[in-house]
């Protein structure tokens, strides 16, 4: 195996990619990719997951999502996100900062097929340390993305995000049910 060096998405989470060549009597010899995201919890790295991306398949309506820069600002709140590609294109990266009256909370947010089920997931990373999952539904021409991230202060912010593509090279971004503590935020969309 040859590992890359480790990319630390927060002091508490780091992934870990690579080449690992395996041989088989049938095939031969081949080389494949692979992430291995690890994640701290009481001072102990723990296995988050490992992906094998050799043979992936990817869905197209899934692709245009990536390479996207989304501003969305409505009073004193605004919400700046960057979408591009991740790994071998098996996932989307999203890097997002949101900031409000007396509050600003940034994190990285990793949107990618889960193997088990084949449903679109949504792990989220605070810049902090804090961390959080979700689920992505697509209706048509629209994605919801709905998540609840656990902040490094212990408080609880729960998001739900809705992209819509308008036309081949154009998406439009809603945030509604935005909470933190179950206080409303309010909501943010952008064209």
């Amino acid at each position: 195996m040859e590992y890359e060096t480790p990319r630390f998405t927060s002091r508490d989470s780091a992934i870990q990619e690579g080449t690992m060549k395996v041989t088989s009597e049938k095939t031969g010899s081949s080389s494949k990719r692979f992430s291995i995201m690890g994640i701290k919890e009481d001072g102990k790295w723990l296995l988050a997951f490992i992906k094998d991306w050799a043979g992936r398949t990817r869905r197209p309506e899934r692709s245009r999502l990536a390479d996207r820069l989304v501003t969305a600002k409505q009073g004193d709140k605004e919400v700046k996100t960057k979408y591009e590609w991740f790994g071998n294109k098996g996932f989307i990266k999203a890097e997002f900062t949101i900031h409000g009256k007396d509050r600003a909370f940034t994190a990285m947010q990793i949107i990618g097929e889960d193997p088990k089920t084949g449903d679109l997931r949504t792990w989220i990373f605070e810049a902090d340390g804090g961390f959080g999952s979700g689920t992505v539904e697509r209706e048509g021409n629209k994605w919801v993305f709905e998540s609840e991230t656990v902040l490094t202060d212990g408080s609880i912010l729960t998001a739900k995000n809705i992209l819509v593509q308008v036309n081949k090279d154009t998406f439009t971004w809603q945030s509604v049910d935005l909470s933190v503590d179950d206080e409303p935020y309010g909501n943010l969309g952008a064209g």
